[in-house]
């Protein structure tokens, strides 16, 4: 099964479990891939980018919600949830640092 993302992509969160959707549209380093027992799903550990915190509402046992709080810190997400942010440049391809050209800046001069 081909994976969206590649250990040190940059990617976006386009979707994650119910009770997570605040975290949809975080951009997120990705660190590793990980198993987790009983999904046959591709996972990866990933660090959040930005100050604000990763958060899910997850149930607890008598029916009762809880906030989960990730500061700072790493968490999982299945890969068909993210979107890596490459451009238009392929997984498979590799982009050296001289194959990269700055954009053309507009010109503000009035003439």
């Amino acid at each position: 099964m081909p994976l969206n993302c590649r250990a040190g992509d940059l990617a976006v969160a386009i979707s994650d479990e119910p009770g997570c959707e605040d975290n949809i549209g975080r951009i997120v380093q990705v660190l590793q891939p990980v198993t987790v027992r009983g999904s046959s799903q591709a996972w990866w550990r990933v660090q959040p980018l930005g100050r604000q915190p990763w958060t899910c509402i997850q149930p607890v046992q008598g029916g009762r919600w809880v906030e989960v709080f990730k500061e700072r810190g790493r968490v999982l997400i299945e890969d068909h949830c993210l979107r890596p942010i490459r451009g238009n440049q392929p997984a498979t391809e590799r982009c050296d640092a001289q194959q990269v050209v700055a954009p053309r800046q507009k010109s503000t001069a009035i003439e």
